[in-house]
C-alpha cells in the first residue's frame, strides 16, 4: 500500500507542479482583461464615448482619432452577453459619457450564451474584469482556478506568446487593439476568412435575446441622454 501511495505521489506531483505554475501565470501577468479594467477604472471622469464590441471594434475603432475622450472596451470574442455586463457594471461611474458605441454583426446577435469561445473567456471577465457573470455557479471549480479554464497546450502557447512578445497585453492606453497583423497575401485571406467565417457561424437566426439586451441598454442610455451609436464594422 505504502508502495502505491508513493508510486500515486510520484505521479501527482509533476501535474501539481504544472498546474501551481499556471494558476501563478494567469494570476501574475497582466493581459488585456486586467489592463482593461484598470484603465477604465482610473479614467471614469474623463471618458465621453464607450467603445463595446468583439475584435472587429476592438482593432477597427481607435480612440486617438475621435475628437471626444474615448474608451474601447471592446476585446476580442467579446460577446453581446459580455458587453451588457460590461455596461452594467461601469454605466453609473461616467458622469460625463455622451456616446456608446456597440459592434452589432449578425454572427453575435445569434450567439447562445457559454458557447464558443466564452466556455474559458467568462472565468476571466469574472476574475479579472470584477464582474458577476451568471453564467458561472458558485461550486465550479474553475471560478477559483484559472489554470482549469483552459487545456495545457493553449496555456503553454500563451506563455511561449508572453516569452516572445514580453507581454500579454494586445492594446494601447485607450483601449485599441494594435497588435493586429495584415501581412497574410490574398490567397492565405481567403482561406483564413472562411475558416473564421465557419467558427463564427452557428446557422442560427435567432436574434431575440442578444437584441433584448442592446435595447436595454439603448433604453438605459436613453434615460441618461447618452446617445447610442450601432455599428457594424467593414470585414474580409
Amino acid at each position: 500500500m505504502k508502495k502505491l501511495l508513493t508510486h500515486i505521489s510520484l505521479f501527482l506531483i509533476p501535474i501539481v507542479v504544472v498546474w501551481m505554475l499556471a494558476e501563478v501565470f494567469y494570476r501574475s501577468v497582466p493581459n488585456n482583461y486586467t489592463y482593461k479594467h484598470e484603465q477604465i477604472s482610473n479614467n471614469m471622469d474623463d471618458i465621453e464615448v464607450l467603445v463595446l464590441g468583439d475584435s472587429h471594434t476592438f482593432f477597427g475603432i481607435n480612440p486617438e482619432w475621435l475628437s471626444l475622450k474615448t474608451y474601447n472596451l471592446s476585446n476580442v470574442s467579446q460577446t453581446i452577453y459580455f458587453d451588457k455586463l460590461l455596461f452594467e457594471k461601469h454605466i453609473d461611474h461616467l458622469p460625463h459619457l455622451k456616446y456608446l458605441i456597440i459592434s452589432v454583426e449578425y454572427t453575435t446577435l445569434s450567439q447562445a450564451d457559454n458557447t464558443q469561445e466564452d466556455i474559458w473567456r467568462k472565468y476571466f471577465y469574472e476574475a479579472q474584469m470584477d464582474l458577476k457573470v451568471p453564467l458561472i455557479a458558485w461550486y465550479d471549480p474553475q471560478k477559483y482556478s484559472l489554470a482549469l479554464t483552459r487545456k495545457f497546450d493553449k496555456t503553454f502557447k500563451t506563455f511561449l506568446d508572453y516569452q516572445r512578445e514580453g507581454s500579454l497585453i494586445g492594446c494601447d492606453e485607450k483601449g485599441w487593439g494594435n497588435t493586429y497583423l495584415s501581412t497574410v497575401d490574398s490567397l492565405e485571406m481567403a482561406y483564413l476568412s472562411k475558416v473564421v467565417a465557419r467558427k463564427h457561424e452557428d446557422g442560427s437566426m435567432d436574434f431575440k435575446q442578444n437584441t433584448e439586451r442592446i435595447q436595454n441598454m439603448i433604453t438605459f442610455c436613453e434615460q441618461k441622454n447618452i446617445q447610442v451609436l450601432l455599428v457594424n464594422m467593414p470585414v474580409y
